[in-house]
């Protein structure tokens, strides 16, 4: 059987990207592109000065300590993400582990020692963890099916899933 190819019909994209951002998708799009952009931020940061601050605070030999409690904080804190989102919700989630991460970094500039330094990184790697880990929940709950390719793809939440 051949195909009639005469006929032509002018459908609005569905998947595009103008219903990605549409019914109040762009104010969570944006905001979940903030909390990745934070992360990955903060740790470029904190990876570009942590030798001055090891220096500075007399705490050189706690420089990998620095990057390991915060990198084991982030992995066990976002494979317990979805239990925190179960447990007080999405946003309330979201809202603690974005304040723990403003915690965790005002700890970290203010203390004067490497201990504190340290403590702060722990507090942040928690907190970036639940971020990253709620960013993928929030995700597939306020995002169909047919645009997960492009939020994943887009941006911040892409290259965070690279590091």
């Amino acid at each position: 059987m051949l195909l009639d190819t005469t006929k032509t019909h002018v459908v609005r994209n569905q998947n595009g990207w103008s219903d990605l951002v549409s019914e109040g998708r762009r104010a969570v799009l944006t905001l979940l592109l903030l909390g990745c952009w934070v992360v990955a931020v903060d740790s470029l940061v904190v990876a570009t000065i942590l030798s001055s601050v090891g220096t500075s605070l007399g705490g050189f030999a706690w420089f990998g300590a620095a990057s390991a409690i915060f990198l084991t904080g982030l992995v066990v804190a976002a494979a317990s993400s979805s239990w925190l989102a179960n447990s007080v919700g999405l946003r309330t989630a979201m809202l603690l582990a974005g304040l723990g991460f403003a915690a965790g970094c005002g700890i970290s500039a203010v203390g004067d020692r490497m201990a504190w330094f340290i403590a702060g990184r722990a507090l942040q790697g928690c907190a970036a963890g639940w971020v990253s880990g709620l960013i993928y929940i929030s995700v597939a709950t306020y995002f169909p099916g047919c645009h997960l390719p492009r939020v994943l793809g887009s941006g911040p939440i892409d290259v965070r899933a690279t590091i």
